[in-house]
């Protein structure tokens, strides 16, 4: 199967009610199929999503850039770091992705589990 997209595939019509639909870029396909599968009865559509948003790319640059799928709230500031524990005594390196409530009451809970385990043997 080739990887090359194929935007030839695309059926116009059913793409421009898809993208006035759709509400994120990764929802058109799936409007495609849906409004695909209501005028003609067949759910497979004879694209992939890689042939429409080629076919975007090339007739609706302005309408495909609108819908980003990603909001302002979502993006990451650049000046965001994550906060991580060294877990391995300092400078060796190792780093824990969790903070210390989080490290002892798994810890607490995994004791009480194996406690309660040979209890019942």
């Amino acid at each position: 199967m080739s990887k090359k997209e194929h935007p030839e595939r695309v059926h116009p019509v059913i793409a421009r009610a898809a993208i006035a639909k759709a509400t994120m870029r990764t929802h058109v396909y799936s409007e495609y199929i849906i409004i695909h599968f209501r005028q003609t009865g067949n759910l497979v559509p004879g694209c992939d999503a890689r042939d429409l948003l080629m076919w975007y790319e090339q007739n609706m640059p302005s309408e495909l850039a609108a819908i980003t799928g990603i909001s302002q709230s979502a993006k990451r500031r650049p000046d965001h770091k994550m906060k991580v524990k060294p877990t391995g005594g300092e400078g060796t390196g190792q780093e824990s992705l969790f903070n210390s409530e989080s490290d002892t009451s798994t810890t607490s809970l995994l004791d009480t589990r194996g406690t309660l385990e040979n209890q019942r043997v």
